[in-house]
């Protein structure tokens, strides 16, 4: 059996601000504005998730413990990427083992003025997890808590684990199934944003 309980909407810090569209006026020092600390949105599984502007641009340096954790937050900044510049990032060679680049669009608006991903709130129509066939023959069970990013349909287009089960397999797991969800605004709510981020427990327990 596997539990699941309602998620508390969650404004992001990561910040979009007005574009210009004259090159004396694009602040390319700013380029990576409030992507300069995306720990928000980082994966358990990543070590390190760093923003630096090169050439004009901003581009994400990631590492991660292991290839699961990577793939997640490679998602979940291309998800960003196109909330944000309406355009997708550039993946860049890089040389170190389970790491990556990724160089957002050119003359992305980002900066420190407007909030990105404004708070939903909603009930969630979701999906059930699939609870892995290895898990269930070694009788693996835990909690894992995920971060999720939903568009304005109240699509699951991302989601990164914040907290482990203990257990990789559950926590990829996790991650994968919430992608089938999707969240209905609160009647006072005239509609969704276009992204907003979403804390989603989901508990994989066997019957006993």
């Amino acid at each position: 059996m596997i539990r699941t309980w309602m998620p508390w909407a969650l404004a992001l810090g990561a910040l979009l601000g007005s574009f210009d569209s004259s090159a004396q006026r694009y602040n390319a020092a700013a380029a990576c504005g409030g992507l300069t600390d995306a720990t928000s949105i980082q994966d358990v599984g990543v070590t390190a998730l760093q923003a630096r502007v090169q050439q004009g641009r901003c581009t994400l340096h990631v590492v991660a413990v292991d290839v699961d954790a990577l793939a997640r937050q490679q998602r979940m900044l291309e998800a960003v990427s196109m909330a944000a510049c309406k355009a997708a990032v550039e993946p860049q060679p890089s040389a170190q083992p389970l790491s990556l680049e990724l160089r957002m669009p050119a003359r992305c608006p980002l900066s420190s003025k407007t909030t990105l991903f404004p708070a939903a709130s909603g009930n969630w129509k979701p999906g059930i997890p699939e609870y892995p066939a290895t898990a269930v023959r070694d009788g693996l069970q835990g909690k894992v808590r995920l971060r999720a990013l939903v568009n304005e349909n109240g699509r699951v287009v991302a989601a990164v684990v914040r907290v482990s089960s203990g257990h990789a397999v559950l926590d990829t797991a996790a991650a994968k199934g919430v992608r089938s969800w999707t969240m209905q605004r609160d009647v006072q709510q005239p509609a969704l944003p276009a992204m907003s981020v979403m804390e989603v427990p989901v508990t994989f327990a066997l019957n006993e």
